[in-house]
């Protein structure tokens, strides 16, 4: 009987650290497609600052391009692993696409 308590006090122990790691990644993979949007965002901002010949455009867009890919990199390899995987599946989560060209960004 000693160890059927145990064993319930294990499996009630798994449970609950199984849902503090679904929330902490469900929050993780909400919070990177956030940053993903606002560096999109800044991207596209500095794509309309390059018409104004800004002269350090050029570079500011290179370094704004490798931060979004940097981003959209571990953002999809975090939907590829569990629990990540089984997260973005429930909440339809797609990979995002990388800029392949530094200096405009393309769509989404």
């Amino acid at each position: 009987m000693k160890a059927l308590y145990m064993l319930i006090g294990t499996l009630l122990l798994m449970a609950a650290f199984a849902v503090a790691s679904y929330s902490f990644t469900q929050t993780q993979l909400l919070s990177m497609q956030e940053k993903i949007d606002s560096s999109w965002a800044h991207l596209e901002n500095l794509q309309q600052k390059e018409n104004q010949k800004d002269s350090n455009i050029k570079s500011k867009i290179s370094v704004a391009s490798t931060q979004y890919n940097r981003l959209v990199e571990n953002y999809n390899a975090s939907i590829k692993r569990f629990p990540g995987s089984y997260i973005a599946e429930e909440y339809n989560m797609q990979p995002r696409i990388l800029i392949q060209n530094k200096e405009a960004p393309s769509p989404q």
